[in-house]
């Protein structure tokens, strides 16, 4: 699965000469960073198993999340600037993966995507899914990596394991319309799933495999920006390809979240406990800035869109109360 975000402060409270603010306040504050500016949700939680999801407001040295969801049920988000997409598994889908439409505050079934069994989906910024689906009638389970276009209505398959030994992980959108996917062996009893290589596809169909940075499958992160982030899950740490040129970089002690919506900056969460968010800048990659802290919530999904972007409705209510802190 992705992962995410966590983060906050109680921006009400007096302290020292800062004074009282109103909630209000902290819900119409701007961002004194430029570079922390955007819309911001995540998936976050007490564990993978048991997570919601959130918006959260990010200031310099600091992250309020509101709560959006209460389920428990909610395990991964994506979207475009107009439309976010959630990862559910609640009894409205019999447990099962599905794919929703979160806006104002609901989810709902999603327009033309029919049978919506799906997740770890990633979503283009003309806003096509790209998500997986697995086939249950083999042993074990086959990986299909599914687009959905909403535009056109149209649900195609991209890609396929090559049997049921072969496990298909997180895929994302990256420049130029391009996809990448880890593949590998399937988990068996007393055998681990193993990276055997990452999957670059291009629009034309076309296929090229790089070799694994990483042993395990894990997040991975690409979207506008030449480097695809890899979650090392085995050393706790993101490891940075250039697919194009083979370039190599490495950032200790941290997992990777999401690119900013220029590709200028990651956002990424702590690895020993996923309560501590920071951000990194492309011109150094080996370093992360500490940004916040979550009292409650682990981060395991974020997504990191323009201030403009419309996606979820307007999901934030005056006077909310923030949901976590410091």
């Amino acid at each position: 699965m992705r992962r995410l975000i966590a983060g906050l402060l109680v921006l009400i409270a007096c302290v020292g000469v800062e004074g009282c603010r109103s909630k209000e306040e902290a819900l119409t504050a701007k961002p004194s960073d430029p570079a922390l500016s955007g819309r911001i949700f995540a998936t976050a939680g007490p564990g993978e198993s048991q997570s919601d999801l959130y918006e959260a407001l990010v200031f310099s040295e600091r992250v309020a999340l509101y709560q959006l969801t209460k389920t428990g049920r909610t395990f991964g988000v994506d979207g475009c600037d107009s439309s976010l997409t959630v990862d559910v598994a609640g009894p409205d889908v019999d447990f099962q993966d599905a794919l929703r439409r979160f806006q104002d505050r609901t989810a709902v079934q999603i327009d033309g995507l029919g049978d919506a069994r799906g997740a770890l989906d990633s979503v283009a910024p003309d806003c096509r899914v790209l998500y997986q689906r697995l086939d249950r009638s083999t042993t074990p389970p086959t990986g299909h990596l599914m687009v959905f276009d909403p535009a056109a209505k149209s649900v195609k398959e991209l890609y396929a394991a090559r049997n049921p030994q072969t496990a298909l992980g997180i895929a994302d959108w990256g420049p130029d319309g391009r996809v990448a996917l880890f593949e590998g062996t399937a988990e068996t009893e007393g055998h681990p799933a193993v990276t055997t290589g990452i999957v670059v596809i291009s629009p034309d169909g076309s296929k090229r495999t790089l070799p694994p940075p990483v042993t395990e499958f894990g997040t991975l992160q690409w979207r506008t920006s030449k480097w695809m982030a890899v979650s090392d899950e085995a050393n706790r740490k993101t490891v940075f390809l250039d697919p194009d040129s083979g370039a190599r970089s490495e950032l200790a002690g941290w997992y990777p979240l999401a690119w900013s919506p220029d590709g200028q900056r990651l956002m990424v969460t702590d690895a020993p406990t996923r309560m501590t968010l920071g951000v990194v800048d492309i011109a150094d990659l080996t370093k992360a800035r500490v940004i916040g802290h979550a009292r409650k919530a682990a981060f395991f999904n974020l997504l990191w869109l323009p201030m403009n972007a419309t996606a979820g409705g307007s999901t934030l209510i005056p006077g909310q109360p923030n949901d976590d802190g410091d």
